[in-house]
């Protein structure tokens, strides 16, 4: 028994060897002989790693007028881990459709691509925050964050409030119908940042210390963005966000997909941001009593739809915030519940 149970491990353990060789090869080890129907492409990817957008602020030029804690490149964000890269065919009334996902590298990656693969959609795949959908064609692929259960009263009604975005890029690749060709074509591509960040800056000159946390809500932001080109369209939401201490006061880099009704070729043309932008804000001091500002920010706007510095300018705090103490939790419930809730 103990003979023959041995065996058929064997033959188990030979069948399963034999199983993952075949897949591996069928995933790397393509011989020339599969490409006689497609061929390959390799890609070679740089990352535009901006945290914002230059319409005319020029904050990059004009740093110390910022007045932030940090240099401008400090709030750059980090290279993605990896891309995904989606391809699409053309169907007989020469609309996209949807082929198949694959992912490479985020220094970029060889991809096998079959002789009727006529677009290629990229972003990179390590978002946590971000729910991708419509991706049957390039041209509908919408990208949004999760609701957030924290509400602000009688602020921007009739916006969800959502959570901020993580960094996502993108770039779409048109290709010519081509001969079928052994060997890779180099492909280069720059993915570019479809969110991008607000410093928000609150200076407060005294009682600063009584503060024991700060919460803010900005509204009037894109809900979402286009995969393909960065454009938002006209749904509008209010990003919740928490402040974080500071040498002038309290402040917060919030990422956003921008404001809504954009893109590049809109704005190029000259016509300013518009709509209506606020941040509300709500402090919590460590006596247990509570302010809340209200900030009309929609000037500031007018030439940062991706991006910027924000001034919350005119905040002071009464010597009474700053008496006594209550022994105030930051946990408490008087922040409200929060809650994600994933999109499907």
């Amino acid at each position: 028994m103990k003979n023959c149970a041995l065996y058929r491990f064997m033959i188990l353990g030979a069948i399963a060897l034999t199983l993952v060789g075949c897949r591996k090869e069928l995933d790397y080890d393509y011989d020339e002989a599969d490409y006689v129907e497609g061929y390959r492409l390799e890609f070679e990817v740089e990352w535009e790693l901006e945290w914002e957008r230059s319409y005319g602020s020029s904050w990059y030029d004009n740093w110390d007028e910022a007045g932030t804690d940090h240099i401008y490149d400090y709030y750059k964000p980090l290279p993605p881990e990896g891309i995904a890269v989606i391809l699409y065919n053309k169907d007989a009334e020469g609309n996209y459709v949807h082929s198949r996902e694959v992912h490479i590298p985020a220094e970029g990656g060889k991809v096998t691509i079959d002789k009727s693969t006529r677009a290629i959609l990229l972003h990179n795949d390590d978002s946590e925050y971000i729910t991708i959908s419509d991706l049957s064609s390039p041209h509908t692929a919408y990208a949004t964050t999760g609701t957030n259960g924290r509400s602000f009263n009688d602020f921007h009604s009739g916006e969800r409030s959502i959570n901020q975005p993580d960094m996502l890029y993108g770039a779409f690749v048109e290709l010519e119908e081509m001969e079928a060709q052994l060997g890779y074509k180099n492909t280069k591509v720059t993915l570019r940042p479809l969110v991008y960040s607000y410093l928000v800056r609150c200076p407060i000159e005294k009682n600063a210390q009584a503060i024991a946390l700060a919460r803010g809500a900005m509204g009037g932001m894109a809900e979402g963005v286009n995969v393909k080109d960065g454009s938002t369209n006209e749904k509008a939401a209010t990003i919740i966000f928490e402040c974080q201490p500071t040498s002038y006061g309290i402040g917060i880099q919030v990422f956003t997909f921008g404001v809504p009704n954009f893109s590049d070729d809109y704005y190029t043309r000259g016509d300013e941001v518009t709509g209506q932008f606020d941040v509300k804000l709500d402090m919590f001091f460590k006596n247990g009593k509570t302010m809340n500002f209200d900030f009309d920010i929609s000037s500031q706007m007018k030439n940062q739809p991706n991006g910027g510095v924000i001034h919350l300018n005119g905040i002071e705090i009464p010597d009474e915030m700053a008496e006594g103490t209550s022994g105030f939790n930051p946990d408490v419930e008087s922040w409200g519940e929060e809650t994600d809730i994933d999109l499907l």
